[in-house]
């Protein structure tokens, strides 16, 4: 009843709800036909396959460029490791050098601190688990490029990788890559959403911390 209601006076409301079930199914059939990644925190090694690779990529939104090398405005990573690693770390890419080997880490394409919070947010609806601080903090005063994930965001994302529903990170993909700001699109956001989960889940277990380095935007 409430639904005809809603399409008598919203005649694109139809529309708006078969588009999103579309993306769905998009998503889910990419990601069933997607190669496989994985962490391993003891070698340093994140495996996550390039976004516009995957079936049904979109080339409007690429997040890479032909060559598979970052081709953003934000460059961001995601990785494993203690305070003392993470600053050495972040002023290593702060410097344009490749930092020192240790710790698994993930490329973010054109992620920052704000679309990981806005991640959390979808992630913690999703899981339903509650509300707490989702907000990445800076490290240092001195390296504003350096966050640091809290806790909750951490904990809502490992809840994520545990949830019953196989559909559920197709659906937090799908939600978070609406976000008008987050150059990538539902079948792209799935293999990401997955590793960050995958790495995040990592960490935990062994007791490690989880930072963000965001770059310069050019």
């Amino acid at each position: 009843m409430l639904g005809d209601l809603i399409e008598l006076f919203q005649p694109n409301h139809q529309h708006f709800v078969a588009e999103q079930e579309r993306q769905r199914n998009e998503v889910r059939e990419a990601g069933s036909a997607a190669p496989p990644f994985g962490i391993d925190l003891e070698a340093g090694v994140a495996t996550i396959p390039s976004p516009d690779r995957l079936p049904g990529a979109s080339p409007g939104r690429a997040t890479r460029s032909e060559h598979g090398s970052p081709d953003m405005t934000v460059r961001s990573e995601l990785f494993v490791s203690d305070h003392t690693g993470a600053l050495a770390r972040a002023d290593a890419r702060d410097a344009g050098r490749d930092p020192a080997l240790g710790g698994a880490c993930l490329e973010l394409a054109g992620v920052d601190a704000l679309e990981l919070e806005v991640l959390g947010e979808v992630v913690a609806r999703a899981v339903q688990f509650g509300t707490g601080e989702l907000e990445l903090q800076e490290v240092d005063l001195d390296r504003e490029s350096l966050f640091e994930l809290p806790s909750f965001l951490q904990e809502v994302l490992v809840e994520l990788g545990r949830a019953e529903d196989a559909e559920l990170p197709a659906d937090v993909a799908t939600e978070w890559s609406a976000d008008e700001d987050l150059p990538l699109t539902p079948v792209t956001a799935l293999p990401l959403v997955r590793s960050i989960v995958a790495l995040v889940t990592a960490a935990t277990e062994a007791g490690r911390t989880v930072y963000l380095w965001v770059g310069p935007t050019e």
